[in-house]
């Protein structure tokens, strides 16, 4: 399956504007050595890779002047000069040492490649007018926070794997225990939840004097950690503040599936690969309690049903081979689920490789064994006997 985001950001580089000096690979689109490939084998690039860490002005300085010294062109002959690595770079000085080596590439631009965003690029107005990051997809959490006029605080959400939280790019790392930080995901993921609702999933055994003050005590921290209040009191509820703009990758997720199902077969699988890409590993998976085991389940099972249906388009296209990758992914996800099971072993016998699908069939026999101490159902032992008659 082809990187829609690679041809986006392909599509982004082309549409620059000239006054644009800075680029930034975005630092939370995972496979940016793929886009980064894209450079390494032009004309006119030079790459700089830093090493060390937390280096200050001396050794960026240093590092680079050695470096460039080794590169087959001249700086000022470069249309492209990647800074790999910058997040090794303390970023006090990192805003400063870009902004001084722009005059010596007058006809080309920097691009910064780092696991972290600059703050100082950002907070520094010159520099934030000829910046851009790219790939930028606000639906797929890919923000562009050179563009971004707007006094609105920006909260990024990401509950996919382990999770993680963002303000106005700033990544948030330290919440002052377990607790505030489970509560904080629970209050985004509900967006709208009364007091008792909250009470019933973290302090059930407490009164309800003990658990209110507990409940504030946390919140606090949590106002503390942001810097911000996350939530405001209206009619019963416990709302998300209407002075935060929220990106919430499961709220992206949702909805993409969910409209999925009124597109035309070829945008719904538009729609649905975008979703997949979202899915980046089980809900919350660093948080361990009843409400996330239970979300984490039914997000779970979103996942697989969206495999499913993209394995569904594939067959209506006869695109056999890719329908079977995605029905493959899904039954990992439904390991015991027969359709799955039918499905797989039947398009490996109209691709004429009965082989693979009694392959198929026997782990599957083997695992209902162990941890069901069943058979497989008769659709599949009718499978079964197709391919064995096949093979000879």
């Amino acid at each position: 399956m082809v990187d829609a985001t690679q041809e986006l950001w392909r599509q982004q580089l082309v549409s620059l504007a000239d006054t644009t000096k800075i680029v930034v690979l975005h630092p939370l689109y995972l496979k940016h050595r793929l886009l980064l490939s894209d450079f390494l084998d032009q004309a006119g690039t030079v790459y700089i890779r830093f090493e060390g860490k937390k280096l200050k002005k001396d050794d960026i300085e240093s590092q680079f002047a050695d470096k460039v010294s080794k590169q087959p062109i001249p700086l000022a002959e470069a249309s492209w000069l990647i800074l790999d690595e910058c997040d090794r770079l303390d970023d006090k000085h990192m805003s400063k040492f870009v902004a001084s080596i722009l005059p010596d590439i007058p006809s080309g631009r920097v691009l910064v490649v780092s696991r972290n965003i600059s703050s100082r690029i950002l907070s520094d107005k010159h520099l934030k007018g000829i910046t851009r990051f790219i790939p930028s997809d606000e639906q797929m959490l890919l923000v562009d926070y050179a563009e971004r006029n707007s006094d609105r605080l920006l909260l990024e959400v990401h509950s996919f794997g382990h999770g993680g939280v963002y303000l106005n790019g700033s990544s948030i790392d330290h919440w002052d225990g377990a607790l505030p930080r489970s509560l904080f995901f629970y209050l985004i993921d509900r967006g709208m939840v009364t007091r008792n609702d909250i009470f019933d999933v973290f302090w059930p055994k407490l009164s309800v004097r003990e658990a209110t003050n507990v409940f504030h005590v946390t919140k606090r921290k949590i106002s503390e950690v942001l810097g911000i209040d996350l939530t405001v009191y209206w009619s019963g509820f416990y709302r998300i503040s209407p002075d935060i703009d929220l990106s919430y990758d499961v709220i992206q997720f949702t909805e993409m599936i969910q409209s999925s199902v009124l597109e035309t077969p070829s945008e719904a699988s538009a729609k649905l690969e975008q979703a997949l890409t979202l899915y980046k590993g089980a809900f919350l998976s660093s948080v361990d309690s009843n409400w996330t085991k239970s979300r984490r389940e039914e997000l779970f099972q979103m996942y697989g049903e969206a495999l499913i249906s993209l394995a569904e388009n594939r067959i209506a296209e006869d695109r056999l081979q890719d329908a079977l990758g995605f029905y493959i992914r899904a039954m990992r996800a439904n390991p015991h689920r027969e359709d799955l099971i039918a499905y797989i072993m039947d398009l490996y016998l109209k691709m004429n490789m009965p082989t693979d699908a009694l392959d198929v069939f026997n782990r599957f026999e083997e695992s209902l064994h162990q941890h069901l101490n069943v058979k497989p159902g008769e659709a599949l032992q009718t499978l079964a006997g197709d391919a064995r008659k096949l093979i000879g």
